[in-house]
């Protein structure tokens, strides 16, 4: 509902109008509340409290969104031929296999050395100065954890549920992977969507149960790059699709920082505009300077105030010099772990 929003905010289009498909409108909407989330931590916990929040907002779009998914996704009546009935019975056991995965014990041990302990701090306390003294660890700041955090649900006592977001990830990029391979009449464009499909099946089959940021940046990817791909298609390309690919970009850096380089499809798609028509207007280049900096501030922000360095663990981003600063040592170790590891 807030992917929608933005939509219909940016380009003025009724919600009926919207032509962007369900699972990029999921992208889209995660994107604006990671954002959201990264703002409101500097001043309180990411609890139970802030969810309740952005479930009283989004009602006010449940009318038009219920229309929505009706019209354009769930109509029973287009299920008249017996190849669509196949397609569903294998979403249904994708939908299966992903829900036994996500009930499993976690997978990824880095789940119980600092995922867990990371969400439980943000659920619990607003931004902490400093933290990664504590735990060097606890200060690698990846907004996936805010998410993680807000739909955790910590109000239930009886179960932790911190892999609720992966999973419902996983879920929806299924389906959109299916939905593509169905309708797509290209062999070689096919082809991807399956090898796709398939990779995501293998490798991450078993990391469903973890709130490991690799999944929903790996996601956020290839959803970016299949949403890229079909905008430069477009015999005119469009501002709208220009806007949308560099929330999406500069989001999931800020998920997982080695993705700096899918920073790249926006570059590319301002020079393809400027190849079509010589003209680039100053207008939409403002608008996405201002979503990444919106994006990409506080994230910063809270870099600094969690471990003292302006993207941790790199030392050579040593611009700040603060009392909570994690020694330098310690920042060298954790950036050679994380390469060792990698």
């Amino acid at each position: 509902m807030i992917g929608q929003s933005l939509i219909q905010n940016i380009s003025g289009e009724k919600l009926e109008r919207n032509t962007l498909s369900l699972w990029i409108n999921i992208v889209i909407g995660l994107s604006v509340i990671s954002v959201i989330l990264s703002i409101l931590s500097f001043f309180y916990p990411i609890s139970d409290i802030i969810l309740t929040t952005l479930f009283i907002l989004s009602l006010f779009k449940l009318k038009s969104t219920l229309q929505f998914l009706k019209a354009k996704y769930f109509s029973l009546t287009k299920i008249n031929k017996s190849k669509d009935w196949l397609w569903l019975l294998i979403s249904f056991f994708y939908f299966l296999l992903i829900i036994i995965q996500s009930v499993k014990e976690p997978f990824v041990t880095d789940t119980g050395l600092y995922h867990a302990q990371t969400i439980q701090w943000f659920e619990t306390f607003k931004v902490v100065t400093g933290i990664g003294n504590l735990h060097g660890r606890l200060a690698f700041n990846s907004s996936f954890h805010l998410i993680c955090a807000v739909f955790g649900l910590s109000f239930v006592k009886a179960a932790t549920l911190y892999n609720t977001v992966q999973s419902f990830l996983l879920l929806f990029l299924g389906f959109y992977l299916l939905k593509n391979i169905r309708q797509e009449r290209k062999p070689p464009i096919r082809f991807v969507y399956s090898g796709t499909l398939l990779l995501v099946v293998i490798f991450y089959r078993d990391w469903v149960s973890s709130p490991s940021p690799d999944i929903p940046a790996t996601i956020f990817i290839v959803s970016g790059y299949f949403y890229f791909m079909e905008a430069m298609n477009k015999i005119k390309l469009a501002w709208n699709d220009f806007y949308y690919i560099t929330l999406i970009c500069i989001v999931v850096i800020t998920v997982k920082v080695s993705s700096v380089p899918v920073a790249l499809l926006p570059l590319i798609f301002l020079i393809r505009k400027w190849h079509q028509s010589h003209i680039i207007s100053f207008k939409p280049i403002l608008i996405s300077f201002s979503f990444v900096a919106i994006a990409m501030i506080p994230w910063l922000i809270r870099n600094v105030i969690m471990s003292g360095y302006l993207v941790y663990p790199l030392p050579s981003v040593n611009i700040f010099d603060v009392f909570w600063k994690v020694p330098i040592e310690y920042a060298i170790r954790e950036k050679e772990w994380v390469h060792v590891f990698a």
